[in-house]
């Protein structure tokens, strides 16, 4: 996750470990469209280790990570985990051998969804009569439209990627050819495996790309709601409604009453 552009990219690994999680963050930081300086993650061993530092030196980016306890010190992440991986993947458990399956799906239709046809809040800060500052989200766009009006954007692309090169693979499909393609492939692009059944081994991390802008830090813009409220209220809807028909249909004696 990039905390300039939100330019997210979801990943899967068969288990948390260091070992594991080098080829999987060499495959993230290819996906990256620009050069990263920074590396951000919680303080959990699977980060923190030898061979990761090692890989990150190699690509000359700095790393550091969160305070135990403290979620907020990675609170874009935090909120995309619950606007995007909950709500489009969901909460259920998902056994280690489907990893490159999910991963395959995230490559072809997950991420490029997210990129170039999502649409994210993008926050502003403002200051009200009593100093005091708050977010506001009057500007709706994809990480890619954020990325493409940075100003010098050419110089932070890697290799021989161009903005129209960009462009036009976000003009390949509409946003809802892209959302009908993503959800589609949930039967067929992977041997008949169901894809919202992933939760527990996505990699959480931060990346920061090479121009940061203090008007696109610190907060996910997502207002939705975490969808199992929703599904409380509807279960709880449903709950009361059997009652009271059971009411009806079967009503008390009246010595009962």
């Amino acid at each position: 996750m990039d905390e300039v552009t939100q330019w997210e990219v979801v990943s899967a690994t068969a288990q948390i470990s260091e070992a594991a999680l080098k080829p999987v963050l060499e495959a993230l930081f290819r996906q990256f469209p620009f050069r990263i300086l920074g590396f951000h993650s919680d303080n959990g061993s699977e980060f923190i280790n030898h061979v990761v530092a090692e890989l990150l030196n190699k690509l000359l980016i700095a790393q550091t990570k969160s305070r135990p306890r403290h979620c907020n010190d990675n609170a874009l992440v935090e909120c995309k985990n619950g606007a995007v991986i909950r709500k489009h993947i969901g909460y259920g458990y998902i056994a280690a051998e489907h990893a490159p399956a999910m991963q395959s799906f995230y490559l072809q239709y997950f991420n490029p969804y997210l990129n170039f046809h999502r649409p994210c809040g993008v926050p502003e800060a403002v200051i009200n009569a009593q100093g005091k500052e708050r977010k506001r989200y009057r500007w709706y766009a994809t990480p890619w439209e954020i990325l493409r009006r940075l100003p010098g954007v050419a110089g932070y692309l890697k290799g021989d990627l161009t903005i129209p090169e960009m462009e036009g693979w976000a003009r390949r499909q509409t946003d809802m050819q892209a959302a009908t393609a993503m959800q589609a492939p949930n039967g067929s692009c992977s041997g008949g495996f169901i894809a919202p059944t992933i939760a527990n081994r996505t990699i959480s991390c931060t990346c920061t790309c090479l121009a940061p802008h203090a008007g696109y830090r610190n907060r996910e813009a997502e207002k939705c709601p975490w969808p199992w409220r929703s599904n409380v209220r509807l279960g709880l809807a449903v709950v009361l409604l059997d009652i009271a028909l059971d009411g009806l249909l079967h009503p008390c004696p009246a010595d009962r009453r």
